[in-house]
């Protein structure tokens, strides 16, 4: 998941690219930021897509996600509960 939104930053953002981590309260927070206003998608399944499936699989594996807007851009994040 981390590689997923680190590569979407890289491909499809703008500016430099933000990465933050913390790991508190039972969960592992991961956040990357790039100054695209733009939001990511969770498309609809297509089993003959050769790529955009990566927002699926956080979706789906992600205890909790989404985007914060900043002043330049957006944060995409996400959480997965952790094992004390």
């Amino acid at each position: 998941m981390t590689s997923e939104v680190v590569t979407n930053a890289m491909l499809h953002g703008s500016g430099p690219v933000s990465f933050g981590i913390d790991c508190g309260n039972l969960r592992l927070r991961i956040e990357v930021g790039d100054d695209n206003p733009l939001r990511p998608m969770v498309p609809r399944e297509d089993n003959t897509a050769e790529g955009g499936r990566g927002m699926l699989i956080v979706d789906a594996l992600a205890t909790d996600w989404g985007v914060q807007d900043t002043p330049t851009g957006k944060i995409v994040w996400f959480e997965v509960a952790t094992q004390p």
